[in-house]
């Protein structure tokens, strides 16, 4: 995900407050204070967090 706010190449789902429409993109707001802006939309951030909770309760199931 592009942040292009800052250089922040990663944000932590668990420091995640608020997702946001953009006119361009989401507003992310974050428990420390920051608000990252990124390209994608918010329903397409929804969308890849789902894809990665899925993987990673599959493969955790499979231990």
């Amino acid at each position: 995900m592009k942040f292009s706010s800052n250089n922040d190449d990663f944000a932590s789902l668990g420091d995640v407050v608020a997702l946001i429409n953009a006119e361009k993109g989401a507003l992310i707001y974050m428990r420390n204070g920051k608000i990252l802006e990124t390209d994608k939309s918010v329903r397409a951030l929804k969308r890849k967090y789902e894809e990665i909770l899925d993987y990673y309760q599959k493969n955790w199931r499979d231990r």
